[in-house]
């Protein structure tokens, strides 16, 4: 199983040319991963995945910071791909088990549009609001069906998008995160990483590497997968496995990883590194 956290109080991505020890520009490095392999990299918004939305393509994409969400959904149940959707209400209702189900309603919306209407050689933009048709997410919960997505919680939400990620069709095989866990109870968190590795042991080819804060999370990941991070004193990250710790076989059988990682941090990452100039 392959699984990776990183954990950090000043988290920060930044790969390094082993040989010689420089910075590698990250975005250029991500570019050569993607030509390779379906990658993506989510920061999810709440306010983002649970807006109306509108797509004009016949095959809705979610976006990275879990826009089109509604859409994404709708999609799947006009095309016949139940199957989908309730993989996705299934896993969303281990976490939140007071959640029934979800589905979409039709609702409008305006977005503003700029036209340009040429006065002789003169060009005027105009910015004018357009109405459309999009969809809704609804959800259903033991105590009140049809809720839209604006009146779920912040968890619910970021875990919806998610998990519609990771069921949907053509799925990631690396998915990049930031903080996983966000909005999320301590015990949810626990049932995420239950339901992450069952993801995973579906899907051979499918890797994660997120971020967090939580020491609860940490508790339910193999502490070889956790890796912390530092930014050194000339400005990039630093990571290393937890289990790289100077005392961690003093107090591997007496703290969990979270436990671990709380009462030791991160700095130690870059303790009595000399500083290599760019």
């Amino acid at each position: 199983m392959r699984w990776n956290c990183s954990s950090s109080g000043s988290c920060g991505l930044s790969l390094l040319n082993v040989k010689n020890h420089r910075p590698i520009d990250v975005l250029d490095t991500l570019q050569i991963i993607q030509g390779a392999m379906r990658v993506r990299f989510l920061k999810l918004s709440a306010d983002t995945s649970s807006q109306v939305s509108y797509s004009e393509t016949a095959i809705p994409s979610l976006g990275d910071d879990g826009s089109n969400l509604a859409s994404v959904i709708g999609g799947y149940l006009k095309r016949g791909r139940t199957d989908v959707v309730e993989s996705i209400s299934a896993s969303l209702k281990l976490l939140v088990p007071q959640i029934w189900g979800m589905w979409v309603q039709n609702a409008s919306f305006e977005r503003d549009e700029t036209e340009v209407i040429s006065v002789g050689p003169t060009q005027y933009p105009i910015t004018r609001k357009k109405s459309y048709w999009g969809e809704r997410l609804m959800f259903d919960t033991w105590s009140f069906k049809g809720l839209s997505a604006h009146e779920m919680s912040e968890g619910t939400l970021l875990a919806t998008a998610l998990l519609t990620l990771l069921h949907g069709e053509n799925p990631p095989n690396l998915l990049l995160m930031d903080d996983i866990d966000k909005g999320l109870h301590p015990r949810a968190i626990a049932s995420l990483v239950e339901i992450l590795k069952g993801i995973m042991e579906q899907r051979p080819d499918l890797q994660i590497i997120a971020t967090t804060h939580s020491p609860y999370l940490l508790d339910h990941i193999p502490i070889q997968s956790v890796i912390c991070m530092h930014v050194a004193d000339d400005g990039y990250a630093r990571a290393k496995p937890l289990s790289d710790h100077p005392e961690y076989d003093h107090w591997k059988d007496v703290m969990t990883a979270g436990e671990f990682w709380s009462a030791m941090g991160e700095k130690w990452v870059t303790e009595g590194e000399k500083v290599v100039s760019p």
